[in-house]
């Protein structure tokens, strides 16, 4: 996947600086915080996801109990 980033200026050379910082090309930076991106999005999804089956199984228990 190929993905370009229009920032502004500054960002660039905060992004540059913190790529040089971390020992990394800029690119390769940009590809650890798309991957943390999408992890934290995959976290975000199965947390969602088991509060749903946690709300359904609670449910489903409080009507066993009636």
């Amino acid at each position: 996947m190929v993905v370009e980033l229009d920032l502004s200026p500054d960002c660039e050379a905060a992004l540059l600086a913190a790529a040089q910082q971390a020992g990394c090309t800029v690119d390769e930076t940009v590809n650890l915080a798309v991957q943390a991106f999408v992890e934290q999005q995959k976290d975000a999804v199965w947390l969602a996801e088991a509060k749903r089956n946690m709300t359904v199984h609670a449910e489903a228990l409080r009507r066993l109990g009636e």
